[in-house]
């Protein structure tokens, strides 16, 4: 546990959750393993914040603006889904409540190329994608990666095309 205050927040989240008994059903085992699940997830919240080496907050208003909706956003999300849901896709679900109070207002693009530089290869951005049932790049589609191989501009599979594109996108001024 790399916070206790920062799982407090999050359990204490998912706990008042209007669906937390079928969060604690999805996780599998009972409330104590529903409770290891939601630390894990803290860490993984710590995680995400301790990346971007960010004050944007004092701890009081981290436990209440982010770590507490995050634990309610987890639960239902795993209620919804009927099982624990990916780590990618947990990451990026703290990325956006760290975004929606830490940060200027930034264009999806923008945003979404941030979280996308953070899959290490092609395969962690297509697992991400497929994880949340997209076959393809919502900003980089597959006619677009046809044509560029038709044309000869790319020889790489769709994955590694899109991981580079997501690599050397700039936002337009």
């Amino acid at each position: 546990m790399k916070d206790p205050i920062t799982t407090a927040y999050v359990i204490k989240g998912a706990v008042q959750a209007k669906k937390f008994h079928k969060f604690v059903q999805a996780v599998g085992q009972g409330e104590i393993e529903a409770m290891q699940y939601l630390i894990a997830v803290a860490d993984i919240l710590e995680t995400q914040y301790e990346k971007r080496n960010s004050d944007d907050f004092d701890h009081v208003v981290f436990a209440y603006e982010v770590a507490e909706p995050f634990g309610a956003k987890v639960a239902k999300v795993v209620a919804k889904a009927g099982n624990m849901i990916s780590t990618p896709y947990i990451e990026h679900m703290a990325n956006g409540l760290l975004d929606a109070v830490s940060r200027p207002a930034r264009s999806p693009e923008a945003q979404r190329i941030e979280y996308d530089k953070q899959c290490g290869s092609s395969a962690d951005l297509e697992d991400y994608y497929q994880g949340i049932n997209r076959q393809e790049h919502p900003m980089f589609p597959t006619a677009d990666w046809r044509f560029g191989v038709a044309n000869g501009h790319t020889i790489d599979g769709y994955w590694d095309w899109v991981y580079n594109c997501v690599h050397n996108w700039e936002e337009p001024q």
